[in-house]
């Protein structure tokens, strides 16, 4: 992008994070709780199934829907967060690139599966 040109000229290391898979989505979220000093099983299942779903992987959209999901459980009172909690952000939020960056369709289509058998939510719906 043209206006990001200076501090490309700056900025002497680039990286490209190809987005992560669903085990490393999972291992990821509980890795990061277990830094911060949480329990690794804050999210259900469901609701990293979820969040895989919709980041597509992206660690940065990861961080963003579990922030906004954790933020969202506490004022509710819950401890831990739900698929309730996790739907509820998505659709309160709109996130740029969110919802697209499928690098393994069948992963998707497993996660969507799975929640669609274990919570009665088609996820490709919401």
């Amino acid at each position: 992008r043209p206006e990001l040109v200076q501090i490309a000229q700056r900025v002497s290391v680039e990286y490209h994070l190809e987005p992560l898979g669903l085990v490393d989505v999972i291992r990821y979220i509980q890795h990061r709780l277990e830094t911060a000093g949480g329990d690794k099983d804050t999210f259900d299942m469901d609701a990293i199934w979820a969040f895989y779903y919709f980041s597509g992987g992206v660690p940065r959209l990861v961080n963003t829907l579990c922030d906004y999901a954790l933020v969202h459980a506490y004022a509710e009172g819950k401890h831990k967060v739900d698929l309730e909690t996790a739907l509820s952000v998505k659709q309160g939020r709109k996130f740029g690139g969110i919802n697209r960056f499928v690098t393994n369709a069948d992963a998707v289509e497993y996660v969507r599966q799975s929640v669609l058998r274990s919570a009665g939510i088609d996820l490709a719906e919401v």
